[in-house]
């Protein structure tokens, strides 16, 4: 058992490990504060913007954050931040995270902000009309088959 823990934990990658930090909610929420109320921001206005609200981006040296990358991430892997270019990878953000962890960023696609509420009522509607068809459905198929039964009996 404890082998088996052990192999499964030699291969989760590096970002599937990023993915398992404790989450802070409050901070995700200061990473999307740029992000509401605009149709996209660049990611050179973003991390300014950010900068300028206190949120650490790299230290001195030019280190990415691993709290701010680790967050990015997840909110980019739930959805919740997205691009224009309708692609995930941190370089289709315009984000690159060296060997040496220096972070290097170009204006390549908008980042946008996507309102998961939006995704809830939309499930629910989507559930609701499956119940409903599927109801109907079934109800149209057994109307038939008794027909079809009192056809062959009469």
């Amino acid at each position: 058992m404890q082998l088996e823990f052990l192999g499964i934990l030699l291969c989760l990658n590096e970002k599937e490990l990023k993915m398992n930090i404790d989450i802070d909610t409050s901070y995700e929420m200061k990473l999307l504060t740029p992000l509401k109320g605009t149709l996209g921001v660049k990611i050179s206005d973003y991390l300014f913007s950010l900068k300028n609200n206190g949120i650490s981006i790299t230290d001195k040296k030019g280190v990415v954050d691993n709290k701010f990358i680790a967050h990015f991430e997840h909110l980019v892997h739930k959805g919740i931040i997205t691009n224009s270019s309708g692609r995930s990878s941190l370089d289709s953000f315009g984000l690159e995270i060296g060997t040496n962890r220096h972070i290097n960023y170009w204006d390549c696609s908008d980042i946008m902000f996507v309102e998961q509420r939006t995704y809830k009522a939309l499930k629910s509607a989507i559930k609701w009309l499956l119940n409903h068809i599927t109801t109907f459905i079934f109800a149209t198929l057994s109307t038939l088959l008794a027909a079809v039964i009192l056809a062959n009996h009469i």
